[in-house]
């Protein structure tokens, strides 16, 4: 397990490293396709704006994404220009679970079509926690029904903004066992 920190001020993806917090990556790609290790930890350290023009691929299982900038604000990802696709990807690098978003701002296109997570088929989102988020402009969670039936999905004090679409926000599976508390959708 590895934490690898994130500043877009004061940080260089090429002189990144691991468990240093006085050599961050500069880019939250950079810093999350170094996280290949179970239970690694990418923290961003300012409240910048990550602009994202391809998905965050998620390569490891139990990978937590969150700051520690400051209780007053947060790091946004910007992923405006993904258009109607993905901002996370939980399939691409094989099926990953327990995946943690904590403390972040997360800013969709407004397509209807857009999600938050390409989740596919499987049970990607076993484990899936998101606390202390603001997550807007997205047209639902999921590109397919979350199925996790062995751990139980958490979402916790978080916000929660939809775009007009003809599914629901989030899609469960029958089987799944999720909870969500303190939540503005």
């Amino acid at each position: 397990m590895g934490t690898f920190y994130v500043n877009r001020t004061a940080g260089s993806d090429g002189t990144a490293a691991e468990n240093d917090i006085s050599k961050p990556f500069r880019t939250l790609t950079g810093a999350v396709d170094q996280a290949t290790d179970s239970a690694d930890i990418v923290e961003i350290t300012d409240e910048a704006t990550y602009t994202l023009s391809n998905p965050i691929t998620i390569r490891a299982n139990n990978v937590t994404i969150t700051h520690t900038a400051s209780h007053l604000g947060r790091p946004v990802i910007d992923a405006v220009s993904r258009g109607n696709s993905h901002v996370i990807n939980l399939t691409d690098s094989g099926t990953r679970t327990g995946l943690v978003l904590n403390g972040l701002e997360i800013k969709g296109s407004r397509d209807p079509a857009g999600e938050l997570f390409k989740v596919n088929f499987s049970n990607n989102s076993d484990g899936l926690k998101i606390t202390d988020c603001f997550i807007y402009n997205i047209g639902c969670i999921s590109d397919r029904y979350l199925d996790g039936t062995t751990t139980t999905m958490i979402v916790s004090q978080s916000s929660f903004m939809f775009e007009d679409r003809s599914l629901g926000g989030f899609a469960v599976g029958a089987n799944t066992k999720f909870e969500i508390s303190n939540c503005f959708l």
